[in-house]
């Protein structure tokens, strides 16, 4: 009966990130981005030539998630130590295909026990205007996991 447990558990797993799979190639995302949670340097994340790069106040941080919620106007992710402050990141639901890339990412590593890498500007408060708290709360401008 123990194995039998540990299959069912193990196939529910890989169900998991097959579908959140599935959900990213249904939205068309042709990259994913996968940040290592190591010894990340500048040049790693934005490469030379990089159309995406992030205002020059952004910044990269580590975030073990412990809590996912969406709103009507939102979805956070809470993170298990705040970061200068900050124990929230956000997206707008406005944009609906990024919103569900960027759930569908930190489901993934909250699933997984991963640690996400968020770009962010510490300094950005507009967040007030979907629910975010001034003081504890930022947007997400990308992000990702890595092994």
């Amino acid at each position: 009966m123990f194995k039998h447990r540990l299959s069912i558990e193990s196939v529910a797993r890989n169900s998991v990130f097959i579908l959140l799979g599935i959900l990213i190639a249904t939205l068309g995302q042709s990259t994913v981005t996968s940040v290592a949670t190591a010894h990340i340097t500048q040049d790693e994340l934005h490469p030379a030539g990089s159309t995406s790069q992030a205002p020059a106040a952004s910044t990269w941080v580590f975030c073990v998630p412990v809590g996912i919620v969406t709103y009507t106007t939102r979805v956070h992710v809470q993170c298990s130590a705040p970061i200068s402050g900050v124990s929230y990141f956000a997206a707008s639901t406005a944009d609906a295909a990024n919103v569900a890339r960027v759930l569908s990412v930190i489901m993934a590593a909250q699933v997984a026990g991963r640690t996400l890498s968020i770009l962010y500007d510490p300094a950005d408060t507009s967040g007030t205007a979907i629910g975010c708290g001034a003081s504890d709360c930022r947007l997400i401008q990308a992000v990702g996991f890595g092994q």
